[in-house]
């Protein structure tokens, strides 16, 4: 395992205010503290699907296979720093893959959002991408207040011409209605 110092013990800078006596500092063994040329490249190594889980089962049947009979108290035994350094592999190799499919899922959105925009001759960026689709959506919501506001139009003329169409239907029933019956008053 690959670990850091944090500073060179001869080095004053790290810690100006201190007295006289240098102590060096600890080495520490985190991640953070790994250049990223020392980390891992999802793309130099094969990708594998084995997680940490599957690997102690598999080791766990091929010991129960060549001795059966005996008692299995190793399995509570304490786990070796092997075992840590493969748990935080597998949990570090699932935050990548995670990270990957987030990016793939942006990369997959942002093309969706492309394809169901105007196309235009030009390649653009996603920024440029996000405000075509802002402007997209105020003009789709501009021609949308646009058509309520003629369908309201149309609505209200259909309405007046419904009310011209009642009266007039009244008006030719009592105009019938006096022609058979001349002493009859109309009724409304």
């Amino acid at each position: 395992m690959l670990s850091y110092s944090l500073s060179n013990p001869g080095d004053g800078s790290s810690d100006e205010h201190s007295t006289h006596t240098r102590i060096p500092p600890p080495t520490v063994p985190y991640a953070a503290t790994v250049p990223r040329s020392h980390r891992y490249n999802p793309i130099a190594a094969p990708p594998t699907r084995v997680s940490a889980r599957a690997a102690v089962a598999r080791g766990r049947r091929n010991s129960t296979s060549k001795s059966q009979n005996e008692d299995s108290d190793d399995e509570d035994a304490p786990v070796s720093s092997g075992g840590v350094d493969v748990r935080r592999e597998a949990v570090r190799r699932q935050r990548i893959e995670s990270e990957q499919k987030r990016r793939d899922d942006l990369r997959d959105g942002y093309s969706r959002l492309k394809s169901t925009l105007p196309s235009i001759n030009q390649k653009s960026s996603k920024i440029v991408l996000l405000e075509r689709a802002a402007s997209h959506i105020k003009y789709l919501d501009a021609v949308k207040n646009r058509l309520e506001a003629q369908l309201k139009v149309a609505e209200d003329e259909v309405n007046r011409l419904r009310n011209v169409n009642e009266v007039l239907m009244i008006g030719t029933a009592n105009q019938r209605l006096h022609a058979v019956n001349p002493g009859m008053q109309p009724s409304f």
